[in-house]
């Protein structure tokens, strides 16, 4: 399946930085995919920015699998993007893929999503849910809409309960493997924060790494940093 990677940001990002997260990106992007950086810059009185621009790159997309990820998230692994690849185009094209998140400022159940600093998904079957938005809801955070709706189509009742099987058999969720400091709570034990490691059982531990908040100067040249790390590994020159 043909898919284009989509990684958006905003004015306040350093150069650095974008060149640093596409040298990854590239490194590891299958054959026949495509990789696009967008800059959003909000209008004035704007709500939802971030929001805006995830659907914007949607509708601009002319593949079918959309893969989004944060200006801070690089694949660690060969293996990242095809198993993203493989999680969506199972059910018969209505997987939702990507890493596992929580919004803990939001009294929703402890209700898990997959968040769209990772995320894969086909354009077609978002359609065919009505193109959910990005924006923020009474239940849930930015993106988060995505989860209940893929879930609410399955026919799967999601309900509260200590079994990582309560979510629907469409939702794949990438777990953290390693965190350099972890800041808030999943669920089974599980916590992320800045510089979370995701990965798959039974495919690798280590296939997306996600700086969270690089608007701080002291984020960037971690992240920067762990780039550095990944593509000299790689024999890439950073």
């Amino acid at each position: 399946m043909r898919a284009t990677v989509f990684s958006i940001f905003f004015p306040n990002i350093v150069e650095e930085v974008r060149i640093a997260q596409r040298k990854c990106v590239e490194k590891f992007l299958p054959k026949d995919w495509s990789f696009a950086q967008l800059m959003h810059v909000p209008e004035l009185g704007e709500r939802f920015p971030h929001a805006t621009a995830l659907e914007r790159c949607i509708e601009l997309n002319s593949n079918d699998l959309t893969c989004i990820l944060d200006i801070d998230c690089i694949p660690l692994d060969e293996k990242a993007f095809p198993f993203l690849e493989k999680c969506v185009v199972q059910n018969y094209g209505k997987g939702l893929a990507g890493a596992v998140q929580r919004a803990n400022h939001i009294s929703n159940n402890k209700h898990l999503y997959v968040g769209p600093f990772c995320m894969a998904f086909s354009k077609d079957y978002y359609k065919e849910l009505g193109s959910p938005s990005f924006r923020e809801t009474e239940r849930g955070d930015a993106g988060e809409e995505l989860t209940y709706r893929w879930t609410e189509r399955s026919g799967f009742l999601s309900s509260a309960g200590k079994s990582p099987y309560k979510y629907s058999s469409n939702i794949h969720f990438m777990w953290p493997t390693s965190c350099m400091q972890k800041m808030w709570d999943l669920e089974f034990g599980f916590k992320f924060g800045f510089g979370t490691t995701y990965g798959a059982a039974g495919v690798s531990p280590n296939l997306f790494f996600h700086m969270f908040n690089v608007r701080m100067p002291q984020m960037q040249t971690a992240f920067v940093k762990k780039c550095d790390e990944v593509l000299n590994k790689e024999g890439v020159l950073a």
